[in-house]
């Protein structure tokens, strides 16, 4: 992994207080990939199986509520550094937005 690759999680807030090697090891098992805007990166349902950091762009957090007839709810926006799906790496339980 790119000593750049390390800067930037070392900036993920929950990554702050972990040393080189860790970030490294994590570095390690990441898996980079990019979407175009509007693409789904998981859909609200789907299995969790693994959390997302953002490194560049923005991300919206939608929602479908049953009170809202099907229609999807803004809920948060994430940017650079923002991480989502931190839940999937403890369990196997429907995602709970689409982003």
């Amino acid at each position: 992994m790119a000593a750049s690759n390390v800067e930037f999680l070392r900036r993920v807030p929950m990554f702050q207080a972990l040393d080189d090697h860790t970030l490294r090891e994590i570095g390690n098992a990441a898996v980079e990939r990019r979407w175009e805007a509007g693409q789904d990166i998981v859909r609200q349902g789907d299995t969790g199986v693994g959390m997302f950091i953002v490194r560049s762009g923005k991300v919206e957090i939608v929602q479908g509520r049953p009170h809202h007839e099907g229609k999807l709810e803004k809920v948060r926006e994430l940017g650079p550094g923002d991480v989502s799906g931190e839940m999937a790496l403890l369990d196997e339980f429907p995602r709970s937005a689409t982003h």
